[in-house]
């Protein structure tokens, strides 16, 4: 895995804007408009170096321009002048390495032509993570939003929604609206929609909410069984050991025969680790298509989800070797991943 150190940013934002044309004729040439893209103002450069500029630059919602890059080159130039002071520095060498890692995957169309990157939760982590880091194309490159990428799926809600085929998971009588959360939640499974705020979402028993989530159920599916490998990503962010892993293991035995593709499942494990001193690789997986990593949370106040947090140094490395465990899965999955980057 690489990590940049700060005397290499000259070095990387020569490389940001040697390669940003080409990227910028790529995005020409695969970027679609969502329905979000109305709230343009959500998605303006900050006029000032900081947390929210770093964000910007790193979001998958975001399409960089020239002028953006330009914008770049002079708050480095400013950075550099005042003797790259902390934490702006770190900052700035995350946005680099985050933003060059984009380019380079996003441009392997072969690789997302042959590997189907899929979230299982528990949070919006694992699409963030890899759409971020351009190991899967985001909303606006064309993939569509699948049911477990912008809700929380406490421990195994996921797994046992599609061994059951999502039987009940949009039964009315187990969907609940919580008035003091803002947002409807699962009553057997847990499940906090946490992304669909406000009590329309519950009008005529959930129907509006019940639309959208046929329409990722449907896109899960479809990704599920389209010829490509299907590596599955699942964020466990609470203590994991002996027992969290036979649970994993016996739900995922039922989901296979539910997933026409060639798949992996990855599990991440950023909580603490209760499974021995052997490691992941001690844990028994029964032969099935499992690989489980440890790689702890900075301690707090770090939030992964919060800018002022996760473009710091902590942030960088943390963000790293989460993506760098999902490139050696897809690499299992698919030796083509090889030619991915952190």
């Amino acid at each position: 895995m690489f990590l940049a150190t700060p005397d290499r940013i000259p070095e990387l934002l020569a490389t940001v804007e040697a390669r940003f044309p080409a990227f910028d004729a790529f995005l020409a040439a695969h970027w679609q408009q969502v329905a979000e893209d109305g709230e343009e103002g959500a998605y303006r450069r900050p006029g000032a170096f900081g947390a929210a500029y770093a964000g910007y630059f790193v979001s998958p919602r975001v399409r960089l321009t020239a002028e953006d890059i330009a914008d770049l080159r002079a708050k480095a130039g400013a950075l550099g002048a005042a003797g790259m002071p902390e934490p702006d520095a770190g900052r700035l060498l995350y946005l680099l390495q985050v933003l060059l890692a984009r380019m380079a995957n996003l441009s392997n169309r072969a690789v997302h032509q042959r590997l189907n990157v899929i979230s299982l939760g528990q949070d919006c982590l694992p699409r963030n993570l890899a759409a971020k880091w351009g190991l899967k194309p985001g909303r606006r490159l064309g993939e569509p939003s699948m049911p477990f990428d912008l809700a929380v799926h406490p421990r195994f809600a996921a797994l046992s929604a599609m061994a059951d085929g999502f039987a009940d998971y949009l039964d009315p009588a187990q969907l609940r609206f919580g008035p003091q959360r803002g947002h409807s939640f699962h009553a057997r499974y847990h499940i906090q929609w946490n992304h669909e705020i406000g009590p329309d979402w519950a009008e005529g028993e959930f129907a509006r909410l019940q639309a959208l989530y046929r329409r990722r159920i449907a896109a899960l599916e479809s990704a599920l069984s389209d010829g490509r490998g299907a590596l599955l990503l699942l964020h466990w962010s609470s203590p994991f050991g002996v027992a969290e892993m036979e649970g994993i293991r016996q739900r995922l035995e039922r989901c296979l025969p539910r997933i026409a593709n060639r798949c992996l499942l990855l599990v991440l494990v950023s909580g603490a680790w209760t499974g021995g001193t052997g490691g992941a690789e001690a844990l028994p997986d029964g032969g099935l298509p499992l690989l489980v990593r440890h790689r702890p949370m900075p301690p707090p106040p770090y939030v992964w989800h919060e800018a002022a947090w996760s473009t710091r140094a902590e942030g960088l490395a943390f963000e790293a070797a989460m993506a760098d465990s999902v490139i050696e899965a897809a690499t299992r999955l698919d030796p083509a991943c090889a030619s991915l980057t952190v």
